[in-house]
């Protein structure tokens, strides 16, 4: 008896052992969407994408699985410059937030093979950059003053527009944009100069 009973423990363990060689187990989290892509066959990496939740197992020899947060994600970037139509610099300090749905995680892995932190570092930042920098580059130097609002308004729906193109979704864009040291100077002195000549009026009223 316990001569079949160690055959048979013996056989489980060479199962488990060749089990454990050739597949993986994982558990996806309800806040995270998993990307199974196969390794073989014709359309090895390209198509053959599939989504997957819950546990999950699989061959790891012919199958890679990855995981995006389903959740949204906020990024606060560094300031950077940008130019209006005539040049003149000013700073901008965006914070944007967006997420990646279940249906367009294919999409954006395929294209881009990569985690959404290293997209937030190279297309989504350059998307962000160049949508300022389109913009900024219609305007005049006291109309993005004057009318921040409405600038950072158009800055918000062309990068939603370009972003969607990629599969990419989002929600809101929080920024401060800033004229460079010199035009703030130039605009500092300006107020100044416009409320000692209101002072002096008031006095002379008095």
């Amino acid at each position: 008896m316990k001569k079949i009973l160690s055959i048979i423990l013996g056989v489980l363990t060479l199962f488990l052992i060749a089990f454990n060689s050739i597949y993986t187990i994982e558990m996806i989290d309800s806040a995270e969407i998993g990307i199974m892509v196969n390794r073989t066959g014709e359309n090895r990496g390209v198509s053959d994408v599939e989504i997957k939740s819950g546990w999950v197992i699989y061959n790891h020899w012919t199958k890679e699985l990855h995981t995006y947060p389903s959740f949204a994600q906020i990024v606060d970037y560094e300031p950077f410059d940008i130019q209006d139509k005539k040049g003149t610099i000013f700073h901008a300090d965006p914070t944007i937030e967006y997420y990646v749905s279940r249906d367009n995680a294919p999409k954006v892995f395929l294209s881009y093979r990569t985690t959404l932190s290293d997209l937030n570092k190279t297309m989504i930042l350059s998307e962000v950059k160049n949508a300022y920098k389109d913009i900024s580059g219609l305007y005049e130097t006291d109309s993005i003053i004057n009318n921040r609002p409405q600038f950072e308004e158009e800055v918000k729906q062309l990068l939603a527009t370009r972003l969607k193109n990629k599969g990419v979704t989002l929600n809101d864009v929080q920024s401060s944009v800033k004229p460079n040291q010199a035009m703030q100077k130039v605009i500092d002195d300006k107020n100044a100069s416009i409320q000692n000549a209101l002072k002096i009026e008031n006095e002379k009223r008095a």
